[in-house]
């Protein structure tokens, strides 16, 4: 499948924010995205199951918020402010999951979209093969990826 454009996202987090406004739990902004984004045509599982694994021996297991199109993995956050962790956050699951069923191509792509007073969605590609192919960080440019994406990419202010 076609990793979920940067527009799609914008557009679904927009519609989202728009329709419930700021100050709800990350679950309730989980579940409406989640339902915006299928209803634009996107594949999305919720609350996926990463297991992670030390010298080959499974410890335990995190959950991504949602996955779109099985290459895009989305965190949603209702925060005043997206710190470091939260991206971190991203970077791990991104690391395990190619590890596991998704990410079968080696690209995935992920972002944080954070439903607070403002609406921002933050694209990161933390996929560690997928970071050897683009630029050092790891992150993709507007221009590198034609579309999909871009971080920052978008910031909608409250109705």
């Amino acid at each position: 499948m076609q990793p979920v454009s940067v527009a799609t996202l914008n557009a679904a987090a927009n519609a989202v924010h728009d329709a419930l406004g700021p100050g709800l739990s990350e679950v309730i902004y989980q579940t409406a995205l989640a339902i915006d984004l299928r209803k634009r045509g996107c594949m999305v599982e919720a609350e996926v199951v990463i297991p992670i694994a030390y010298q080959e021996t499974y410890v335990g297991f995190v959950r991504a918020d949602l996955v779109v199109n099985q290459c895009t993995v989305v965190e949603v956050k209702a925060v005043a402010k997206i710190t470091e962790a939260h991206m971190l956050q991203l970077e791990n699951y991104m690391r395990w999951l190619p590890r596991n069923r998704m990410f079968q191509g080696g690209g995935g792509q992920g972002a944080v979209i954070n439903f607070g007073k403002v609406v921002s969605v933050i694209g990161s590609v933390a996929n560690p093969e997928a970071a050897a192919e683009g630029d050092e960080d790891g992150e993709l440019t507007a221009e590198e990826d034609e579309g999909e994406l871009a971080p920052p990419s978008a910031q909608h202010k409250a109705p």
